[in-house]
């Protein structure tokens, strides 16, 4: 038997026969319930507080862009409507340019392109 169909066999079953420790064999040799419940308990206010400090910061920010514009910060564009053109299609306003195309030399005396010879 291949090792991808032992594995999907595996899956199939939801069992992994792998020798290796189970997680929990791994939690339980390095914590105690004891230790766990007093780090948790010693981490629970810097997840709280770090949660807060993000949030605060992103109200501060977008609040400092409302006031320096008189109106919520945005990306300055309507944007497009969805669509199965196979088309380059931008905001009304807006243009694009090709920079480089697949296939154009990036160095002066690069060889010609070919598709069937990349590597």
């Amino acid at each position: 038997m291949s090792f991808q169909n032992e594995i999907s066999e595996q899956a199939m079953r939801g069992v992994n026969d792998a020798p290796n420790d189970t997680l929990q064999d791994v939690l339980r040799r390095q914590y105690s319930r004891r230790q766990l419940l007093k780090n948790a308990a010693l981490a629970a206010p810097g997840v709280i507080l770090s949660g807060r400090l993000l949030a605060a910061s992103d109200a501060y920010a977008a609040q400092q862009a409302k006031a320096a514009s008189g109106h919520p910060a945005d990306l300055g564009f309507e944007p497009i409507s969805l669509t199965k053109v196979d088309d380059v299609i931008v905001p009304e306003g807006y243009g694009y340019q090709v920079v480089l195309r697949w296939g154009d030399p990036l160095l002066p005396g690069a060889p010609e392109f070919d598709a069937h010879q990349q590597s």
